[in-house]
C-alpha cells in the first residue's frame, strides 16, 4: 500500500480525537477517530501557542498521551528532513524582472502618495484626523500610505514567488512571514522608533545631509530597497536605529514582565479555591464570589469556553 503524507501523521494521532478547525492558511483541518481526512497541519495545529490540536489531545486522551504525541511530533519531522533535507539559498528569493518592476511601481506609489500629503499639509489642505493636530494627522497618513505600499508589494511577492523552503517556513508559521520575505526581495518599508516616523537627530532634521524641515519619506526612515538589492547608507543608517530598538525593547520588556510575573505570584500564592467554588484567602476571607468570575478552569477549558458540542457529540 502507498502512505501519503495525512496516513503517516495519523498514526501518531489518538484514535480518540476528532476536531475541525482553520489552518494558518484559511484551510479547513477535519480529524476524525485520529485520521487525517483534509487540510494542512501548521502552527494552527501543532504551535506552542496556538496548537488546537495539542490542546484537543490534552482533553481527550489526558497529559501522558499530549506528551507522546509532541515527542512522536518531533521524531517524525526530524526522519522527515533526514531523507528529504532542508535548504535555503539567496537564489530562494530571486523575483522575475516582471515582478520587480510592478514591486518597484507599487514602491513609488506609496512614496507618491506620502509626498503628496506633505504638499496638501504644506498647503494647509491636510485631512485632520479626529482629536490629532495637523502635523500628527500627516505622520499618520503618511505611515498608512508606507504601510499601504508594503502590503501591496507583499500580495505581489506572495503570488509571484517561485516555491521553495523560505516560502514553506513563512507559509506553515513556523518561522518568519511573508513580510520578511517582501522585505528580502523587494522593499524593507518604512523604518521606526516607538511606532512612529524616525524624527531624532540634528536641529529641525535627521540627518546633516537634508535640508532643514523636510518630511520627505528618504529623510525619515523610508527603505525602499529590499535586502538582495542592498541598501543606501541611510537606508543602513534607518536599518540599524531601528534594529537597535528592537534589541532595547526586547531585552527592557524580559526583565520587566519577569519582575510583574514575581510580584504576582507572591501576591498569590496565598489564595486557593473553595469547595464552594469561591477564592479565599488563607484567613477565609472571599477575594472572588466566583473564581475567573465564570468559574471555569483554564487548563481544562477550550481556549476559555467549555467546548460541550464535542462532548455530546456534533
Amino acid at each position: 500500500k502507498e502512505y501519503t503524507g495525512k496516513d503517516i501523521f495519523s498514526t501518531i494521532l489518538p484514535k480518540s480525537l476528532n476536531i475541525k478547525y482553520k489552518s494558518a492558511q484559511d484551510e479547513e483541518v477535519v480529524i476524525t477517530k485520529g485520521d487525517l481526512l483534509s487540510g494542512i497541519v501548521d502552527s494552527r495545529g501543532v504551535g506552542a501557542f496556538k496548537g488546537r490540536i495539542i490542546v484537543k489531545i490534552r482533553e481527550v486522551a489526558g497529559d501522558k498521551a499530549t506528551r507522546e504525541f509532541i515527542d512522536n511530533c518531533g521524531r517524525l519531522g526530524v526522519a522527515y528532513l533526514m531523507s528529504r533535507g532542508f535548504t535555503v539559498g539567496i537564489s530562494d528569493i530571486d523575483l522575475s524582472k516582471e515582478v520587480k518592476k510592478k514591486t518597484e511601481e507599487v514602491v513609488k506609489k506609496a512614496v507618491k502618495d506620502a509626498e503628496n500629503l506633505i504638499k496638501s499639509y504644506q498647503e494647509g489642505n491636510i485631512k485632520l484626523l479626529p482629536g490629532l493636530t495637523p502635523n500628527e494627522s500627516l505622520e499618520v497618513q503618511i505611515l498608512n500610505a508606507l504601510a499601504g505600499g508594503l502590503n501591496s508589494s507583499s500580495e505581489i511577492v506572495s503570488k509571484n514567488i517561485v516555491e521553495s523552503d523560505i516560502v514553506n517556513m513563512a507559509r506553515s508559521g513556523s518561522k518568519g512571514s511573508l513580510v520578511n520575505t517582501t522585505q528580502m526581495s523587494a522593499s524593507v518599508g518604512q523604518e521606526t522608533i516607538l511606532g512612529k516616523r524616525i524624527k531624532r537627530g540634528y536641529l529641525g532634521r535627521t540627518l546633516p545631509h537634508f535640508k532643514k524641515g523636510d518630511l520627505s519619506p528618504l529623510s525619515h526612515g523610508y527603505v525602499a530597497s529590499g535586502f538582495k538589492d542592498g541598501l543606501t547608507p541611510f537606508e543602513v543608517f534607518w536599518n540599524i536605529m531601528n534594529g537597535r530598538e528592537g534589541l532595547m525593547d526586547k531585552s527592557l520588556r524580559t526583565r520587566k514582565s519577569g519582575y510583574m510575573q514575581r510580584r504576582l505570584v507572591n501576591a498569590l500564592q496565598d489564595l486557593k479555591i473553595d469547595d464552594d467554588g469561591s477564592v479565599r484567602s488563607i484567613r477565609g476571607r472571599i477575594v472572588q464570589f466566583l473564581a475567573g468570575e465564570d468559574g471555569v478552569d483554564p487548563s481544562k477549558s477550550f481556549w476559555g469556553k467549555i467546548d460541550w458540542k464535542s462532548q455530546i457529540g456534533e
